[in-house]
């Protein structure tokens, strides 16, 4: 039997080859002490996992505070936006409101309810004479407005009888330019645009068909260029009209009675003016609609449009024509220097001529347009 030694303390044991207990219990204590610092190891990486866990933890419960936040933010100013929102809307329609009530209330300072009731403000504004009192008792005197010119003796008040304008495809009557070798040709007269549209339909006192359809080339020359553009101008506003469903064609605009023909007109002029969709033409506070079809056709920059002058430059003002005289002139102009209507002249279109007299027409004329002397009986 072979003895066995002790690796631990060097004990020898004869009677047995087996490891002594001393050597069984230095095992079991190196075991026990392992379990112990990996248990111990295991504890200390678990507190630590349980540590970042509660930091990450806390940021995400920090992240979720300040994303709450920044809703509760967000709400509150869009909020604020809509609010801010609907009192800009209300203030535009505001100001849409009074712009609209300004722009009526300088039109009716320009007189724009009497460029078609002219005969009856001018009758108003002078009384019939006893003579005509007692030779025309049953005749009534034909509106000055259903005509195109008019003729107005320089040292009188008193008006001739009214001269119409005249076919250009039948014998001319009335005033008309006379050629060199005595014949006398029809000028397309100077008007605004309200005033075309509807003799663009309806024609005038003389011509009792629409002016739609004359054919430019047909007319004499100096008259050419004029109903050229005209057409242009009417052909825009009737696209317009239709586009807009205004009405279904050309035939029922020529139907329809002179207020439902003007309403149209006033809408397809503003949109044309003011919310065309290719570019607005002019600001909401322009009154073009007041002005001839050669100044509208100026503002869409025509090519044509300078083929038609607004005023002569021979043009002068006599200060011994009468007030009446002025009067007409204000609203229809001077056909015979073919001057368009004085209101929309200024003395520096005059170049230098003048400016005192036109300065005192313009006082006058606007005094006499106001609407406290006008208003009840446009009405």
């Amino acid at each position: 039997m072979m003895a066995f030694a002790c690796r631990r303390c060097s004990y020898v044991n004869p009677s047995t080859d087996s490891p002594c207990s001393v050597e069984q219990q230095h095992d079991t204590s190196t075991l026990v002490h392992n379990q112990r610092r990996i248990r111990s190891s295991d504890d200390q990486r678990l507190a630590d996992l349980e540590t970042k866990e509660a930091r990450c933890d806390a940021i995400v419960a920090h992240m979720q505070s300040v994303a709450l936040a920044l809703e509760e933010e967000k709400a509150t100013l869009d909020s604020a936006l809509r609010v801010e929102n609907i009192q800009l809307r209300t203030q535009v329609a505001y100001l849409e409101v009074k712009v609209i009530a300004l722009e009526q209330a300088l039109m009716a300072e320009l007189g724009r309810e009497i460029i078609d009731e002219v005969a009856r403000l001018a009758q108003a504004a002078s009384p019939q004479s006893t003579l005509d009192a007692t030779t025309s008792s049953t005749a009534e005197r034909q509106p000055i407005h259903a005509c195109s010119r008019e003729r107005v003796h320089p040292w009188t008040n008193d008006e001739d009888d009214v001269i119409e304008s005249s076919h250009p495809f039948a014998l001319p009557h009335g005033e008309a330019e006379v050629e060199a070798d005595g014949t006398t040709e029809w000028c397309w007269p100077r008007m605004s645009a309200a005033i075309l549209w509807h003799r663009w339909f309806h024609g005038d006192a003389s011509l009792r068909f629409g002016w739609r359809y004359m054919d430019a080339s047909t007319l004499p020359t100096a008259s050419q260029a004029k109903a050229t553009a005209s057409r242009v101008v009417a052909q825009a506003l009737v696209d317009i009209a239709l586009a807009h469903d205004m009405a279904s064609s050309e035939d029922e605009l020529a139907a329809m009675a002179r207020g439902d023909l003007m309403h149209v007109f006033d809408g397809a002029l503003r949109i044309w003016l003011h919310d065309n969709p290719n570019g607005n033409v002019a600001d909401r506070s322009t009154l073009l609609h007041l002005l001839e079809v050669t100044v509208l056709l100026a503002h869409v920059q025509w090519r044509q449009a300078t083929l038609c002058a607004s005023c002569v430059k021979t043009t002068t003002f006599r200060p011994h024509q009468p007030v009446r005289t002025f009067w007409l002139q204000w609203f229809r102009g001077d056909a015979t220097n073919g001057t368009c209507p004085f209101r929309f002249l200024s003395p520096k279109m005059l170049g230098g001529r003048d400016p005192i007299l036109l300065d005192w027409i313009i006082t006058l004329t606007r005094w006499l347009s106001q609407p406290r002397w006008c208003h009840r009986k446009a009405c």
